[in-house]
């Protein structure tokens, strides 16, 4: 097709043959990167820009910008992600969803509950999960909601070589908060037979075992004699805040239960700040787990967002590089 044919190629909506950065030259004359397709694409009007955000309160450490405006770049996507710091659920429906050029947002705390009100369609996990951490528009005034945070988790784990269903074994989720549902819903689905949960105050975990189905088989671990009682942990969620001081009793449990799991059993921390926590270095150091930082469970479930937002796979290697540099 040679330089008289890249228009050809650039609108083409299937089968068009493209080249890489990475090759030494393209392999026919005229031929075309991804990026360069969407950024020509751009130029014509034919890939309007979008807005995106990611919204809560505080959010000022978010890497999600970084993660998203990454991927935007290295596809030729003339997107962008901002940050909008609210804790209203209100103010975002008003001001973000009723934007024409609103993309999606990814949402956190407080709001990944106080979302689900303006969601039109709701994924399986954000009904099981009961919180979104992701909207996107659907159709003129109309919004999907979901919960990217279990494939995160899913995601990481296998990722960093667990198997991706477990033959045999249990799981265990450390804390009680939103995360720690999400979690319940990815070791339900790798394959944990039983959930143990594990958490300052048992009552918040009672809650949650209340809104999953029975089939979860959910264990609240409350004290020590019962801790004595588990065995074979494969897999295991921390969900507790990573910057602060963990309580003395709550330590002594999670000590007690770690001790159910060794070399073959896999660990993901869910805070990514800072990059080694208390319970990483407990697991690890004393229990010898594979552990996994809190920066994987972040990228992988970036990356499911990304393609829900924009429809292409994201760039892994260049988001996961954008989200680490500051750590």
């Amino acid at each position: 097709m040679g330089e008289k044919g890249k228009l050809a190629r650039i609108v083409n909506p299937i089968l068009t043959p493209v080249t890489h950065p990475l090759l030494p030259n393209a392999s026919a004359p005229g031929q075309l990167s991804v990026k360069q397709i969407h950024q020509c694409l751009s130029e014509i009007g034919d890939l309007p820009a979008k807005k995106f955000y990611v919204v809560g309160e505080p959010i000022s450490h978010s890497r999600s910008p970084a993660l998203h405006n990454t991927g935007y770049k290295e596809l030729g996507l003339p997107h962008e992600m901002f940050r909008f710091e609210t804790s209203d659920a209100a103010k975002i429906h008003k001001e973000l969803l009723s934007d024409p050029n609103f993309g999606g947002a990814a949402i956190t705390i407080p709001l990944k509950i106080d979302m689900l009100k303006y969601v039109d369609e709701l994924s399986n996990s954000g009904k099981v999960i009961g919180a979104i951490n992701t909207i996107y528009p659907i159709g003129k005034g109309k919004f999907a909601g979901t919960n990217t945070d279990w494939l995160g988790i899913v995601n990481s784990f296998i990722r960093n070589s667990a198997p991706a269903k477990i033959s045999s074994g249990n799981g265990l989720i450390i804390g009680g908060g939103g995360t720690s549902r999400a979690a319940l819903y990815a070791l339900h689905s790798m394959g944990c037979k039983k959930i143990y949960m594990l958490n300052r105050t048992a009552s918040k975990l009672l809650d949650i075992k209340k809104d999953f189905p029975a089939s979860y088989n959910v264990e609240v671990l409350e004290s020590l004699e019962q801790i004595e009682t588990v065995a074979d942990v494969k897999l295991a969620v921390s969900t507790v805040p990573g910057n602060l001081e963990i309580d003395s009793g709550l330590l002594t449990k999670i000590k007690a239960v770690l001790a159910k799991g060794g070399k073959e059993s896999f660990l993901i921390e869910a805070a990514y700040k800072p990059l080694v926590t208390a319970v990483m270095k407990l697991a690890k150091d004393e229990f010898h787990w594979n552990v996994i930082p809190g920066r994987e469970m972040l990228v992988n479930q970036g990356v499911v967002q990304f393609g829900l937002f924009t429809g292409f796979d994201a760039p892994y290697k260049p988001i996961y590089d954008a989200v680490v540099s500051d750590n």
